[in-house]
């Protein structure tokens, strides 16, 4: 027994030995290790560093452990202590009872691809082998033989620097812990809580983790606050030179993952956004917050099929800009936007969605830089109610628009200077240089018409009423002519309802209502039928008071002479069936005063000899006794045809109608000078003129006869009556004057015959004229013409 006592003191002694030798000599052997591992990749290694084994208290500890690499560090730990249970393993247990952490400094750096890790060159290495697979019954059986317990781990004050491309990183882990980790027949337990911060930006981690055979959960919350993008912005396009902002998430969350099927709850997912920055070449967005805030969020990836999203949303804005570099000007203005109450449901690649109101607060559009200059659009509120998207229908209830402003300033040169429109000469330029493609020729076309895609189901939508919430003001300048233009509109009703575009044949009922800070009011309503191929439309329009000499410096091309005073009132009623209109337009024109810019046309009679009548002279024809036109204008014709439109009522239709009604205003003027004058109306331009008709006489007749003197009594009263008229009287004869028939060919004695005899009736046709009270001055006597066609008469023509 002596033997066996002596046998096991002497295994004592000699593990107390060994357990001391190590506990010794661990620092130095370790040091030697790692520093031959060291310097095969030029490391060195401080040589306060210290490695140190007890095998008496179970316990690894490291303190100083630091090296670098060309004089710079790469790699330091302050303090590392491990505390384990090597009895356990007979029990087939891997127990740590604890691992704790300090000060750990890492650097990384990654460049081209490069990989470089606390000083190690990772990149020039060659791929490691793929271990030979284990069979699977030894695999099996060995895989849930250990039973790994670790009831605490913890990791504080961790730095990893790492240099990305030349942009530095840092992430700073104050504390990591995991919990109560325990893996045992194939079932796992724990829970991990980190705080860090990754460039600044503080990150919090805490979450349940739990593992049983093909099922994992994960029961968690994440914060993130003011990250940064803008340490990142170098992996972003060139093009874009900033983007910053200050983003926090807030998320409390469930995952449970059971083989290839992902289901995830979400209890709140907060994201909140400030001083958001953004600029590239062209363009720069600021927003001062934003908060996107989501709930009973589920997503469920199954294995078959796409995915299962579920969640209800609310989202809020606040001070939004977009401007223009280089202050050319704003773009937009938004003091905020606001989505309330809002749901959506995805299943495969089935989108629902649904919102109680979506509300826009102080819009203002297109600001130019000039502070002299007022924003194209300011806008108060913009409210969009019951919006509902199923498919690819989308359905809205209300829209409501608030108060509008509009100014629209034209410059002397005619460009709307309230108008920011970004790379607008860039674009010119652009349109100028580029080539225009040539026409692809009809087979190319058959050819791409038939490797077209088809197309999808069709976009439908629904609005059940757009209107104005507020009245809308519309200022109007025009410094382009003088006196320069200004004019303001005030919108007092704005209303469509309702707006479909399911079927062609649906009906939208529209309203509008407007005035001027004067005495301008219009009204107009009716339906439409605008998504049908062709339009259908019914309108009733009632305008008063509408000043022409305002409008004159516009209309005044198509009209082809000015107004000068004048009120309008008409009422206007039309109808639009497949393309073909058919109206009536009811015009009252008061205090009408119209003038070409050339000589007065103040008496009627004054159109004689001219070779068409202006239209400002028929309008005034039409004049009553107070000085009102009244007219009944009917328009009709296609609305696709090119030259329909306002230049087609107002230069056609209009002089249509005024012509004619001044043509018969004009027979009845000139009726007792009916065979001397006529009045006529071009069919194809609708101009009107009135002209002297030609004397006929009978051939070989010279002096004038009975049959000739009615037309030279009416003549004389007509020149008595007008005491500065001249007349050309301009003789003609045929070869009937000779008895010869009609086409024949005259000598040189025959033609002087000819034009001594239409001589004569020219001046015997004056000598009448004289003995009646006509000043011979006022007769002029021109050339003789002698005519052999077919339709040539003996006659004396008579010219202004």
């Amino acid at each position: 027994m002596k033997w066996l006592k002596r046998i096991a003191l002497g295994v004592v002694a000699f593990v107390l030995l060994l357990w001391t030798a190590v506990w010794l000599m661990s620092p130095t052997i370790t040091r030697m290790l790692v520093g031959d591992l060291l310097e095969n990749e030029h490391i060195q290694l401080d040589q306060s560093s210290t490695v140190r084994l007890n095998l008496f208290r179970s316990r690894l500890t490291v303190n100083d452990l630091v090296w670098q690499r060309d004089d710079q560090r790469s790699f330091a730990l302050d303090a590392l202590e491990l505390r384990y249970s090597l009895f356990r393993l007979v029990l087939k247990e891997a127990h740590i009872a604890s691992v704790t952490l300090r000060g750990l400094e890492l650097q990384a750096r990654v460049r081209d691809g490069e990989l470089h890790i606390a000083g190690f060159d990772l990149h020039d290495r060659p791929p490691a082998e793929e271990p030979e697979p284990m069979p699977e019954e030894q695999s099996a059986s060995s895989r849930f033989a250990l039973k790994v317990a670790v009831p605490e781990l913890i990791f504080e004050d961790m730095r990893f620097y790492v240099t990305h491309e030349d942009q530095a990183h840092l992430l700073h882990v104050q504390r990591l812990d995991v919990a109560r980790t325990l893996y045992e027949n194939e079932v796992l337990d724990s829970r991990i809580q980190l705080e860090a911060e990754l460039n600044g930006a503080p990150i919090a981690f805490d979450a349940e983790v739990a593992y049983e055979g093909q099922v994992a959960t994960m029961d968690g919350r994440v914060s993130v606050a003011r990250f940064d993008p803008e340490h990142y912005q170098y992996l972003l396009p060139e093009s874009i030179e900033q983007l910053s902002a200050l983003i926090g998430v807030e998320t409390e969350f469930k995952l449970r993952i059971e083989g290839e099927h992902v289901h995830l709850d979400v209890a709140s997912l907060d994201v909140e956004t400030e001083r958001l920055r953004y600029a590239d070449a062209e363009y720069l967005a600021a927003l001062r917050a934003s908060t996107l805030s989501l709930s009973d969020v589920v997503l469920s990836l199954p294995e078959e099929g796409g995915p299962d999203l579920r969640a209800r949303f609310r989202y809020q804005q606040e001070d939004t800009t977009l401007d223009l570099v280089e202050d050319q000007g704003r773009l937009m203005q938004l003091a905020g936007l606001e989505i309330r109450e809002g749901e959506m449901a995805m299943v495969g690649e089935d989108l629902t969605l649904a919102v109680e109101a979506m509300t826009l607060r102080g819009l203002t559009a297109s600001d130019a830089a000039e502070e002299a200059v007022p924003p194209l659009l300011t806008m108060a509120d913009f409210s969009v109610e019951d919006i509902a998207m199923a498919g690819t229908h989308l359905s809205v209830g209300d829209v409501a628009i608030g108060r509008i402003e509009v100014e629209a300033l034209m410059s002397e040169a005619g460009e709307l200077k309230t108008l920011v429109l970004p790379g607008a000469e860039e674009e010119a330029e652009q349109d100028e240089s580029e080539p225009t493609p040539e026409a692809t020729e009809e087979g190319d076309t058959e050819l791409a018409t038939e490797d077209a895609p088809a197309e999808g189901e069709a976009f439908t939508f629904e609005i059940g009423r757009i209107a104005f919430a507020a009245p809308a003001t519309i200022r109007f300048r025009d410094e382009g002519l003088s006196p320069v233009f200004s004019k303001q509109i005030h919108i007092e009703v704005l209303e469509l309802m309702p707006v479909d575009n399911r079927q062609p044949s649906n009906e939208t009922q529209f309203r509008l209502t407007l005035k001027d800070d004067d005495y301008l009011s219009h009204e107009m309503e009716g339906r439409v039928q605008p998504f049908s191929d062709k339009m259908n439309l019914s309108l009733d329009a009632k305008t008063r008071e509408l000043a022409l000499n305002e409008l004159s410096p516009y209309i005044s091309d198509a009209l082809g002479f000015e107004v000068k005073a004048g009120q309008l009132d008409n009422d206007f009623t039309a109808k639009i069936v497949d393309d073909e209109l058919d109206g009536q337009a009811k015009v009252l024109l008061r205090g009408a005063n119209f003038t070409s810019g050339g000589p007065e046309e103040g008496e009627d009679l004054d159109v004689i000899g001219q070779t068409a009548i202006p239209l400002n002279v028929a309008l005034n024809m039409l004049k009553d006794g107070d000085g009102n036109i009244k007219l009944k204008i009917p328009i009709d014709g296609n609305v696709n045809d090119p030259n329909f439109g306002v230049q087609y009522i107002v230069g056609l239709v209009v002089q249509k109608a005024v012509m004619s009604q001044a043509k018969n205003y004009l027979i009845n003027t000139f009726v007792p000078y009916g065979q001397v004058l006529s009045v006529a109306m071009s069919a194809g331009s609708y101009a009107l003129k009135v002209r002297f008709e030609p004397l006929i006489y009978a051939p070989t007749q010279v002096e004038p006869g009975p049959e000739q003197m009615a037309f030279i009594d009416q003549f004389v009263v007509l020149m008595q009556d007008k005491k500065d008229l001249q007349i050309q009287l301009c003789p003609i004869a045929t070869p009937a004057d000779l008895n010869l028939p009609v086409g024949s060919t005259l000598s040189s004695e025959q033609r002087q015959q000819l034009e001594a005899l239409a001589d004569s009736r020219a001046d015997l046709f004056k000598r009448h004229v004289m003995e009646k009270g006509i000043e011979s001055a006022r007769l002029l006597i021109c050339g003789a013409e002698v005519k052999t066609g077919e339709s040539a008469k003996p006659s004396l023509k008579l010219s202004v």
